[in-house]
């Protein structure tokens, strides 16, 4: 599908890839330091809490830090546009990235009890808390 080049959604596009890429990257990173040092023994109690990934918690906390360290690799890659695959890998990404951040705000909801949407700026979207 051809896309018009536009400066302005180029840049957005970019500035909005890396800013999510360099987070992820940034909390991927550290997981996947301490599973190559044997230390992640909280990231795989937090895996096996969740109730599919429970199944496999040592697999599922090994994809979780290779998938946020190395999605950003994945959003550069994508404006590549003379290497094959550009569209699907970023696209590819893009999906990881929102099945990670659905699996943390589920984490932060049920297992943890966490209220994400109690201190919003409109009262009548706010959840109120008991």
């Amino acid at each position: 599908m051809f896309r018009p080049l536009n400066i302005f959604s180029l840049i957005a596009d970019i500035f909005l890839k890396l800013s999510l890429g360099i987070a992820f990257f940034n909390y991927g990173y550290g997981k996947l330091i301490k599973l190559i040092n044997n230390e992640a023994d909280s990231l795989i109690n937090m895996v096996s809490n969740i109730p599919f990934f429970g199944l496999f918690p040592v697999f599922f906390s090994w994809s979780l830090a290779l998938t946020e360290s190395l999605v950003i690799f994945a959003f550069i890659y994508g404006y590549i546009n003379i290497l094959p695959f550009t569209n699907f890998i970023s696209r590819f990404a893009g999906f990881l990235c929102l099945i990670i951040s659905l699996v943390i705000i589920y984490l932060h909801i049920t297992v943890w009890g966490d209220n994400l949407f109690s201190h919003g700026p409109f009262d009548s979207l706010n959840i109120k808390e008991g």
